[in-house]
């Protein structure tokens, strides 16, 4: 495409891809379908760039698609932490451009015949590394896009939400390829056509099929979940911890009995920043251990600030 060597288009390109992927991720937009196409203008700057361009100018133009997926999936920090939305949108927007730029040189110095390959390599090492340092924030994978579409996902119990972002790449990268095919090789566009429709529909088809075809064992278990009454955003985490564990420890107290099988308390019940290594020695700890849930020999699942 050849007004993509004007940089003004490649600056629109860029931010529609941002755009088509924050608006196809869940609560921000939902239009959850536009995500197999979110990555196709990003692709098209990349493949522009890839002969003619200084491959440094790519960094600018991806770090801007991510820059705004990220902003618009996650600006809703900004109510609990200034400095820590900023801190999360600025840095994994530029990890996420860094990986995109792996790929790029590589695809760039090796073959471009396995791009599809590069591409899902370094983004799937990408998402997969995000699970697993201290700053990991894997709430973007791309495969969370469809966590509100559970019935076409069903597939996901094979893959986990790995699995979904692959289908997406690839998805979006054939799409890519229809679009810079030109119109001589109608026989070529045709056949990646069907492909890319047998892509999106087979998957779903057979997630259908799972979901309405599960039959329910009815096997219950009796539970007490609790959801204290803290402001997120004003006490949560500058209020006494203690305190926050006494009233959830009180809630609890209301419910439990000697047929409950199970508490469950929110994902951030404790939120003093304890370290994993050293729990069972925390005040906290002992207080926990030491209420109803020692009298009445419960399990205790809940969340912590670690």
């Amino acid at each position: 495409m050849s007004f993509l060597s004007k940089k003004i288009y490649r600056f629109l390109f860029s931010a529609l891809s941002g755009v088509l992927m924050f608006i196809s991720f869940p609560f921000t937009g939902s239009l959850t379908f536009l995500v197999f196409v979110s990555w196709v203008p990003i692709l098209l700057i990349e493949n522009s760039i890839l002969n003619y361009k200084k491959s440094k100018n790519l960094f600018i133009y991806s770090y801007l698609t991510f820059l705004i997926y990220n902003t618009g999936t996650t600006w809703w920090i900004w109510n609990a932490d200034e400095g820590g939305m900023l801190f999360a949108v600025l840095l994994n927007s530029l990890i996420m451009a860094m990986f995109f730029q792996v790929f790029h040189v590589i695809k760039k110095r090796i073959n471009l015949n396995f791009s599809l390959l590069f591409l899902l390599t370094t983004w799937i090492t990408f998402e997969f590394l995000h699970y697993s340092w201290e700053l990991s924030w894997p709430w973007l994978n791309l495969g969370n896009t469809f966590s509100i579409t559970p019935k076409i996902i069903q597939w996901y119990e094979y893959t986990g939400v790995l699995g979904g972002s692959t289908w997406i790449l690839i998805i979006n990268y054939l799409i890519f390829k229809l679009v810079i095919t030109t119109d001589y090789q109608k026989v070529f566009k045709s056949k990646l056509t069907l492909i890319i429709v047998s892509l999106i529909l087979l998957p779903i088809s057979f997630s259908l099929y799972r979901y309405y075809d599960y039959k329910e064992v009815f096997d219950p278990v009796k539970l007490v979940v609790i959801q204290p009454n803290i402001n997120p955003y004003t006490e949560k985490f500058s209020s006494d911890v203690s305190l926050q564990v006494q009233k959830m420890l009180d809630l609890l107290s209301n419910k439990v009995n000697r047929d409950t099988e199970l508490l469950i308390a929110p994902e951030t019940a404790i939120s003093s920043s304890v370290w994993e290594n050293n729990f069972s020695q925390t005040t906290l700890y002992f207080e926990i251990k030491n209420s109803l849930i020692k009298i009445y020999n419960i399990p205790f699942l809940t969340g912590a600030s670690t």
